[in-house]
């Protein structure tokens, strides 16, 4: 018998899929996420946002504006998201989009919607959601 490496590599590809190890769940590598970022103070918040490998700039977003982005996780599940919000004279960084938080971003549209306030951030894995779905993660 004579296979060739393709041959010999999808039969293998094959049997790890019954076994699960290659099944495709939703938390699969290079998932497609997005951050918004929603201002529902009553003036202009200060933003800018950045990763390793990707500074998205400082940007002013005024009352009920928002900022918005989107990209694919990478391949080892580590992307982070950093952003630091200054409002008036508060100021806070914190990540908007870690491992720990993919997980709380998937459902509809893999989604991390952050609702800035005069209390601080909550937190919704869909766009405009009832205030009943937002969960308070950080004061000022």
């Amino acid at each position: 018998m004579n296979f060739n490496i393709t041959t010999i590599i999808f039969s293998f590809l094959f049997i790890l899929s019954f076994n699960g190890v290659l099944s495709i769940n939703s938390n699969a590598p290079l998932t497609r996420y997005q951050i918004w970022i929603a201002n529902d103070l009553p003036n202009a918040l200060f933003l800018h946002c950045w990763s390793k490998s990707n500074d998205l700039g400082t940007h002013f977003i005024n009352y009920g504006d928002g900022f918005h982005w989107h990209f694919r996780e990478n391949l080892w599940q580590s992307t982070k998201y950093k952003c630091e919000f200054v409002w008036n004279t508060k100021t806070i960084t914190f990540n908007v989009f870690d491992r720990g938080l993919s997980g709380k971003c998937r459902g509809r549209g893999d989604i991390c919607y952050w609702l800035v306030t005069e209390n601080g951030f909550y937190f919704a894995n869909y766009l405009n959601p009832f205030p009943s779905d937002l969960k308070f993660m950080y004061s000022w």
